[in-house]
């Protein structure tokens, strides 16, 4: 099961808190597709995790650690309520989750 793009979509979750440091996707994507991802805090976009900060994936990943301008640290998040925008880009997301370990 995933979330399919066939060319772009979008979507969010509901809103959630998380404990970990870091986000990890199992993804897929083809033909010059990606995936990006934006964290949100009441709704309003987090500074340093939106869509203009994120580091594009591409291809097919299982847990593939992303990062924003390099930064995949999230421990400063964790226990706060947050929301994940996705901008998808002919690609599929079959899971995300949260890990202890950080590994940039």
């Amino acid at each position: 099961m995933s979330v399919s793009a066939r060319d772009e979509g979008e979507f969010w979750t509901q809103e959630f808190v998380f404990s970990g440091r870091a986000l990890l996707l199992n993804s897929w994507s083809r033909f010059g597709g990606g995936i990006a991802v934006e964290l949100l805090h009441e709704g309003i976009p987090v500074k340093g995790f939106t869509f203009e900060d994120f580091d594009e994936i591409l291809g097919d990943w299982l847990w593939k650690q992303i990062s924003w301008r390099g930064n995949s640290n999230l421990a400063a998040l964790a226990g706060k309520s947050v929301q994940l925008h996705f901008r998808m880009l002919r690609s599929r997301l079959y899971a995300f989750r949260f890990s202890e370990e950080d590994k940039t």
